[in-house]
């Protein structure tokens, strides 16, 4: 795919100036192999269209390398403890790998209670003064937007859902070195590894070239 069709695919999802100044000249193949953006990896290709399993399990890999920073022992952690978080990100991950008996249906029945999860820490922690572990917000956020993704029927929706999830993760990372520009940019890094272990440059390539024709 040539530096042409990027910076349309760029173009579809309104990306930033120094994501577009860092594509200019490059191919697909060469961005997809050398970016150390997670977050821009995933808009990429959830803009071409690929195929959305395969977006999610790409994901929900990103979402559980964070999923340690939610599930802590102490008891002052409680609401991070309810079930909700980790079954909802079973539970679309299990979907987004064909897991037989896994269907649609389960991914709407946890997607609820994640979100109100994750908006009710995010409550806790900012006006009741929580303590939460680092990045545990983030993590909630990452997993309820993972799972809300998979439902949600609008593709432009999607495609933003899959983006906050990412961003997420990645910032549940970064919240491990107290939110440094050195850490985001190296969890992001690894973020971006753990989705090419999913997607390839060639798939979404294939699904760009099929959505254009």
């Amino acid at each position: 795919m040539d530096a042409a069709v990027l910076e349309e695919l760029l173009s579809r999802f309104d990306a930033a100036d120094d994501d577009r100044a860092w594509c200019q000249g490059r191919t697909l193949a060469e961005a997809w192999r050398a970016s150390q953006s997670g977050y821009l990896l995933i808009r990429l290709a959830a803009a071409a269209g690929v195929d959305r399993r395969r977006v999610l399990r790409a994901v929900c890999a990103c979402a559980r390398l964070t999923l340690k920073y939610a599930l802590v022992m102490d008891p002052q952690y409680d609401p991070l403890d309810q079930p909700s978080v980790p079954l909802a990100l079973d539970v679309t991950e299990a979907w987004a790998n064909c897991v037989p008996g896994v269907e649609l249906d389960a991914v709407k029945a946890v997607a609820g209670p994640v979100e109100q999860a994750a908006y009710g820490v995010d409550c806790a922690a900012g006006y009741l003064q929580v303590p939460f572990p680092p990045g545990a917000v983030d993590v909630a956020f990452a997993v309820a937007n993972a799972a809300a993704a998979a439902v949600e029927e609008s593709e432009a929706e999607y495609a933003r859902k899959v983006a906050k999830s990412v961003l997420s993760a990645v910032s549940a990372g970064a919240a491990q070195s107290d939110y440094s520009d050195a850490g985001r940019l190296e969890f992001d890094a690894t973020v971006a590894r753990s989705i090419r272990d999913f997607i390839r440059a060639e798939d979404v390539a294939a699904a760009a070239t099929s959505r254009a024709g």
